[in-house]
């Protein structure tokens, strides 16, 4: 097969990507704010007329049609991310860890779109004793398959993960909710009038927020957001950065204890204050980026070669 379409279909965001096999070269890419969560919504708001997998596979089917690369018509697609879950097309169980990367077992489920001889592959998560993933299992296959040297994974976003590999396997792995607590302590939280969006991070404010959360208590270091404010008149955006750094230094602050090699793979939303907030706490030697797009495009192509 010479192409496929990678889909990430997460819980508030949608992409997909004409991918030509041979290469791994990107052809095209189509994004929407559009999620599981917002698909489910629609599908319970119509009273659950239609089966839900036939529901979600139009809907696929849809988003499809608007790509204008010329690409075979039984391309399959490969989707990863919540669209295995409870509120996804159909929820399919978890894969266990130790997960081996070599040799890689994910639980996944094959389907057809309506109508259409295009197969759609649909990929499970893993799980720990008590942690859940679904959609990052994908990036660090990619990220294994460009290098497969031990290290910590780190994956930033609503719900951050930190990845143990050791000798071709997924040993371990943690969950922070660095974003989802950001969310709501900047919108819906006593300091939602001290914060003003802001971007930079590379305000002394960030790296005061870096260093106090890698040090020091967060639930009382979060109200010197507030405090700043009210009592040394401190500009809104200078504590949406102090914030923003308070939260990733306290995600961050126990690799200050590994000797790992540790790899950020990262959109480019949060490269940047990940990256600050590790020249902060971590030795210059001891971290990289990989970009998420290009782990999750190298995931696919090594997941198409297992099941395609």
């Amino acid at each position: 097969m010479s192409h496929f379409i990678s889909c990430d279909w997460g819980t508030s965001n949608f992409r997909l990507r004409v991918v030509e096999t041979k290469t791994g070269e990107v052809l095209e890419t189509f994004e929407e704010n559009i999620g599981i969560r917002e698909t489910y919504d629609e599908w319970q708001r119509r009273a659950m007329k239609i089966d839900r997998k036939p529901f979600y596979l139009n809907i696929l089917s849809d988003k499809i049609s608007k790509l204008n690369s010329s690409f075979p018509e039984n391309a399959p697609v490969l989707i990863s991310g919540m669209a295995s879950s409870s509120i996804g097309y159909k929820e399919l169980p978890y894969g266990q860890t130790p997960f081996d990367l070599r040799r890689p077992q994910l639980i996944f489920e094959k389907d057809l779109l309506p109508g259409t001889s295009r197969e759609v592959w649909l990929f499970s998560g893993l799980q720990t004793e008590n942690d859940i993933m679904r959609g990052e299992e994908t990036l660090i296959l990619g990220a294994y398959a460009l290098d497969s040297s031990d290290k910590t994974l780190v994956l930033p976003g609503t719900h951050s993960k930190h990845v143990t590999i050791k000798n071709g396997k997924v040993r371990n792995f943690k969950t922070y909710m660095t974003g989802e607590f950001f969310e709501l302590l900047s919108s819906k939280s006593v300091l939602q009038n001290t914060v003003e969006n802001s971007s930079n991070s590379e305000t002394e404010a960030f790296k005061e927020g870096v260093l106090k959360g890698a040090q020091e208590n967060l639930l009382n270091s979060a109200f010197h957001a507030r405090t700043a404010s009210v009592l040394h008149g401190k500009p809104t955006k200078d504590n949406f950065e102090y914030l923003s750094g308070l939260l990733i230094g306290s995600e961050l602050k126990e690799l200050q204890q590994s000797t790992d090699e540790v790899l950020f793979i990262s959109g480019s939303a949060l490269k940047q204050a990940y990256f600050s907030a590790a020249k902060l706490l971590l030795k210059t030697n001891q971290f990289g980026f990989l970009s998420a797009e290009d782990a999750l495009i190298k995931g696919h192509l090594g997941l198409f070669s297992e099941v395609c």
